[in-house]
């Protein structure tokens, strides 16, 4: 606040020609007044508000613009409204002190009031919104729960998997909240294609034939395909459908390759990969950390794009390894 002030101020001054401070008395009451003020005022809101958006920003690793426009620019009206109160206050209070009080009192009481009906209007809106959210993770625990049910083997399995991956993206630097909270949904939902699968594929205590792994191979399509319906606010879907697809493009549905996977599906292709060597199946035993992380090491440049040191499997709770 104090360096905009500075800066406009100055600004101000250049822009009529003057030295500070101004004297009302002196002041040739004309367009250029009127488009210096205007200019001043809007820039006086952008440097304030942009320096507000822009620390909000690096804060939470919101983008910038989303920032200012859904926080910040509502309040240039009582900004640009706030200028104008000052200047009539600094131009008449002088001769006229009781006119400048008559008209200006008002204009104060409407900026008050309209920037306080902005904030409780703002205020609502973040409360539905956090509303809006819980329901949607509810919802999604639900979907969840339906897919664990059926599936023995993974039964319990999307929490670990949840928290393993959000753990993992923060781990590697990701902040970027779209990422976040569509790793966030996705890690809960990302078997929901199963429900096209047989029971008795999905719980077989042997070995599945060629045929049964082609069919089990569809729940990624069907997954995204189901959620499709679904007006996600963060990419789900595609996390969803490319969480089976490899770094070295012998991955399914679609062969993807390197880059061209989505970057919140290839952290759920490790967590999944994690998760699934560390339970037991009806076909083997669960591995013990250090020869599951072994194996994944492995498969660097093939299924996964580098080895795995990184991630933060030690610092983890231990119901969580």
């Amino acid at each position: 606040m104090s360096l905009s002030t500075f800066l406009v101020g100055h600004l101000f001054y250049w822009l009529q020609g003057a030295q500070p401070p101004l004297d009302p008395g002196t002041v040739v009451v004309d367009l250029r007044l009127f488009f210096n003020l205007g200019l001043c005022a809007l820039l006086h809101f952008f440097l304030n508000s942009g320096s507000v958006a822009l620390a909000v920003s690096l804060a939470t690793g919101r983008e910038v613009r989303r920032v200012f426009t859904e926080n910040l620019l509502w309040a240039s009206l009582t900004n640009v409204a706030g200028a104008a109160a000052a200047a009539i206050i600094f131009l008449t209070f002088t001769n006229t002190p009781l006119f400048a009080i008559v008209v200006t009192v008002p204009i104060i009481l409407v900026i008050f009031y309209a920037y306080k009906m902005n904030l409780n209007r703002i205020k609502q809106a973040q409360q539905h919104i956090s509303d809006m959210d819980r329901l949607y993770l509810s919802t999604i625990t639900s979907l969840a729960m339906a897919i664990g049910a059926k599936d023995q083997n993974t039964h319990g399995q999307v929490q670990r998997v949840q928290g393993l991956a959000l753990g993992l993206a923060k781990r590697t630097g990701i902040s970027d909240e779209n990422v976040l909270q569509g790793l966030r949904a996705a890690s809960l939902l990302y078997d929901i294609g199963k429900l096209a699968i047989p029971e008795y594929i999905l719980n077989k205590p042997s070995k599945l034939t060629d045929a049964e792994i082609q069919k089990v191979r569809i729940h990624p399509s069907v997954g995204a395909d189901i959620l499709e319906t679904v007006s996600f606010p963060y990419p789900v879907v595609s996390y969803v459908r490319y969480h089976h697809e490899r770094w070295d493009g012998e991955g399914y549905p679609e062969g993807l390759k390197g880059e061209a996977i989505p970057l919140g599906a290839r952290i759920l292709a490790v967590v999944d990969t994690y998760v699934a060597l560390r339970s037991d199946r009806p076909f083997r035993p669960k591995m013990n950390r250090d020869l599951a992380l072994n194996l994944m090491s492995q498969e660097k440049g093939k299924a996964f794009r580098e080895a795995l040191e990184r991630a933060p499997w030690n610092t983890w709770p231990t119901g969580l390894r």
